[in-house]
């Protein structure tokens, strides 16, 4: 049996993924919403690919979401939940979502503790050091410790408060992180998150960013 070549090829092609970021606001306000639960998946599975509360900027990462159709869904007590069909795409996305104060509309059933028993407490980053709190480096390798709370599974540090591109890395107390070139002063951003699995979902909760800062200056 013979095949073309173009099938083939599409036999062989390899599946994208990329990642999804959330934003999650007040319509009236235009403020972020924290503690607004949010899933991603598809119409038979809404949180197949995720389902997670928003930290206090009102933002939430799925990472790693395959080249398909996806289903978000925002829901959040006293306010009129969202529902939206995002088209497939190989690109890292941001999606901003407002919520006007109400009720109904479909349900995100994402865990505040539930779904998460027996992983401890709720999370929190306290405050984060660059260096032991040294004012300035001549080196980019610097140390990053921040206070973390409520038993986390990862973290993702970044110069970028949106954190775009960065990937959540397995939770270490003590991080080691390489800042941008350039003379000057550098933020790095801090944040970490819980994970883990229910009947096929994942399930995370995020906690609030933190930062530090330190000047970089020649050697």
């Amino acid at each position: 049996m013979r095949y073309h070549l173009s099938a083939l090829l599409a036999m062989s092609s390899a599946v994208f993924a990329a990642d999804v970021d959330v934003r999650v606001t007040s319509t009236a306000q235009d403020t972020p919403v924290a503690d607004a639960a949010v899933c991603l998946g598809t119409p038979a599975v809404p949180s197949q690919f995720g389902a997670s509360r928003t930290d206090s900027e009102g933002r939430v990462s799925f990472q790693n979401v395959p080249e398909t159709p996806l289903l978000l869904t925002v829901s959040k007590t006293q306010h009129k939940s969202e529902r939206r069909v995002l088209l497939a795409s190989q690109n890292d996305r941001l999606v901003t979502v407002g919520l006007r104060r109400g009720g109904g509309g479909p349900n995100c059933s994402a865990p505040l503790e539930e779904g998460l028993a027996g992983m401890g407490t709720g999370l929190q980053v306290e405050g984060c050091r660059i260096n032991r709190g040294a004012a300035e480096t001549s080196s980019r390798t610097v140390t990053l410790e921040c206070a973390a709370q409520g038993t986390p599974t990862h973290y993702r540090a970044s110069e970028r408060r949106d954190f775009r591109n960065t990937k959540w890395q397995p939770y270490e107390a003590l991080v080691r992180f390489k800042l941008s070139p350039g003379e000057g002063n550098k933020t790095v951003y801090f944040q970490t998150r819980r994970a883990s699995e229910s009947s096929g979902a994942s399930l995370q909760m995020v906690s609030n960013t933190a930062s530090d800062s330190i000047r970089l200056r020649s050697p």
